[in-house]
């Protein structure tokens, strides 16, 4: 019986440990810079906080050499924002509405569209108000 004991012991400390990490429950009233700069450097991405145009908070980071920009929507002039939208630029002149619109087709997340000189951008909206985790930033990022 001594012998069961030791083994049921062995397989709930090493069930303890195989467990995931438990993502941290952000506070409702959405994403501040910080703690997407926070995710953004503990997955290996660069992380520049600023603001934009409109003085909301924005991250600016890269990956795979390609340049990216998390903006900031619903803040209402609290470092706390609703919603973030990540957005990617591309200086490839001259792209075809068909080769747009078969991207957007075949991505399920994010969308692309045209700027006037039909170079392509690709953006991604998320609601962060309520009930968001950087488990599900990290997901997201994992997406882009």
């Amino acid at each position: 019986m001594m012998k069961f004991g030791r083994i049921a012991a062995a397989v709930l400390v090493c069930g303890l440990y195989s467990l995931p990490a438990w993502a941290e429950r952000l506070p409702d009233g959405g994403l501040t810079a910080k703690a997407v700069a926070d995710v953004l450097l503990s997955k290996g991405f660069t992380a520049q906080v600023g603001t934009d145009d409109h003085h909301d908070p924005m991250v600016s980071s890269a990956a795979a050499g390609a340049k990216f920009t998390i903006f900031f929507f619903n803040c209402d002039h609290a470092p706390r924002c609703g919603a973030i939208q990540f957005f990617a630029g591309y200086q490839h002149k001259g792209v075809s509405f068909e080769k747009i619109n078969r991207w957007n087709q075949d991505n399920r997340f994010g969308r692309a569209d045209l700027s006037r000189d039909r170079s392509p951008n690709v953006e991604m909206d998320v609601y962060v108000d309520k009930g968001f985790t950087t488990e599900s930033l990290e997901g997201y990022l994992d997406l882009w």
